[in-house]
């Protein structure tokens, strides 16, 4: 009787262990699984929809600001032209010099920003719009220290 009792609590051991284990793969199943597969799915819309969305309308934004502070650093054809007057040049021909100059050394502000959202075309205006800006700040600290010392 006690080898029957001991095979017996042996295989009630082993019944619950089994039970114990299908309980664990029904919760992983039932739970577990489908948590996955909502953060699965919060993940892809995160890095697929999200976040390339929240990087073009910064970009856009970026630009935005720079074809502002680019247009609020360009001095007009007439600007150059009375700055040519007031140093004391009156040719035609040096005006049309000087402004063929001007637009070859950067100094017009670059046309409207690009249509569309083809980040490649975007990057480039944007390297065109600081390379402006930074010609246009040397050339009016250069024309303030020109007019401080005349």
């Amino acid at each position: 009787m006690d080898e029957f009792a001991e095979l017996f609590g042996n295989m009630l051991g082993l019944c619950i262990v089994i039970f114990v284990l299908i309980g664990v793969a029904l919760l992983v199943g039932t739970v577990l699984v489908p948590v996955g597969m909502a953060g699965a799915g919060g993940l892809f819309y995160l890095y697929n929809i999200h976040l390339p969305e929240k990087h073009r309308r910064e970009a856009q934004h970026r630009t935005r600001l720079l074809y502002d502070r680019a247009q609020g650093l360009s001095p007009s054809m007439d600007d150059l032209e009375q700055a040519l007057i007031e140093a004391g040049i009156e040719s035609l021909a040096l005006h049309r010099i000087a402004r063929e100059l001007y637009t070859q050394e950067g100094l017009r502000p670059p046309v409207l920003p690009p249509v569309g959202d083809d980040p490649i075309k975007l990057a480039r205006y944007q390297d065109t719009l600081e390379t402006f800006i930074s010609a246009a700040c040397s050339a009016t600290i250069k024309l303030r220290m020109q007019r401080q010392s005349g």
